[in-house]
């Protein structure tokens, strides 16, 4: 199970093989506390691969055992990860249900601060992707007030990264690569490879939206090569809509089609119905386009 534990992020792949090596090894324990968190652990190799019903039923499994058993933090830690996957899914209302289902669970228990910024955090981005900027950017900064008294420096990112959005959402586009720009260089001492990938594609789309598209190129490819190392899907289908919304920007409406087929490939494979979305939206815009 360690060895899963310290590659499952870069290798969600190898971490699964060996998770489901401990679940067969475990098969005759009585100990249900084991069985709990095998599926916790599948759950979030699952999560990391895009793989979103999957997960689900793990975390499930997961949640029924602790609940059974008052495991606080590990309960807290389904909630959590169901609330991601509802976000995924951009099921908005569940997703925040969640969140706060976790707050409630880790406020039972001492030193449990940094688990309630990072729901703070992920309220935040519930409250963003409901269009309330200013109430976002009010949960992102607890969150950060939090992460930085205790230096933990990937949430200095995430915040910063989130904080940057937020200002970009609101067109206040040089605040936005201010702070995207504190966010990399976080994620850059620490080789933090998922959300140097994350920030270089937000990088990307502010400078689109500035018009600025030989950077916004630049970044965008950045962006792809680390989504590469990882083998991100969720991220696949985020760069590839980015490229396509280029392409079609400048005129290039081949290239657009090429990239934009590629996210609709990518969210249809990690049920993203937001990039498919959109995604067919833009596709629309090119054939219109050329046959104009």
């Amino acid at each position: 199970m360690k060895i899963g534990e310290e590659i499952e992020e870069t290798e969600p792949n190898t971490a699964l093989y060996y998770y489901n090596k401990a679940f067969f090894l475990i098969q005759n324990e009585k100990d249900s506390s084991l069985f709990a968190e095998t599926y916790l652990r599948i759950a979030n190799a699952y999560e990391l691969k895009g793989n979103i019903d999957t997960s689900m039923v793990y975390f499930l499994k997961a949640l029924k055992l602790y609940s059974l058993t008052k495991n606080y933090k590990n309960l807290g830690s389904c909630y959590n990860g169901i609330g991601n996957l509802y976000y995924y899914k951009f099921d908005l209302s569940n997703a925040i249900k969640y969140y706060q289902k976790s707050i409630e669970v880790f406020e039972k228990m001492p030193n449990q601060e940094l688990n309630i910024a990072n729901e703070l955090h992920n309220i935040g981005l519930v409250h963003h992707d409901n269009n309330n900027c200013a109430k976002a950017l009010e949960y992102y900064r607890k969150a950060l007030t939090v992460f930085k008294k205790n230096n933990v420096r990937y949430w200095i990112s995430n915040c910063y990264n989130s904080i940057a959005s937020a200002f970009m959402d609101m067109h206040q586009n040089d605040s936005a690569i201010f702070y995207y720009e504190k966010a990399i260089r976080f994620a850059d001492r620490d080789n933090d490879i998922f959300n140097m990938e994350m920030i270089y594609a937000n990088l990307g789309q502010v400078y689109l939206k500035k018009k600025n598209y030989q950077k916004t190129l630049e970044y965008y490819i950045q962006a792809e090569n680390l989504a590469k190392k990882i083998n991100d899907e969720i991220g696949y289908a985020d760069i590839y809509q980015g490229m396509g919304t280029l392409f079609l920007k400048i005129g290039e409406n081949y290239k657009s089609i090429g990239y934009l087929k590629k996210s609709i490939f990518y969210a249809k494979k990690t049920q993203s119905r937001e990039y498919l979305k959109q995604s067919y939206f833009l596709l629309k815009e090119n054939y219109k386009t050329i046959h104009d």
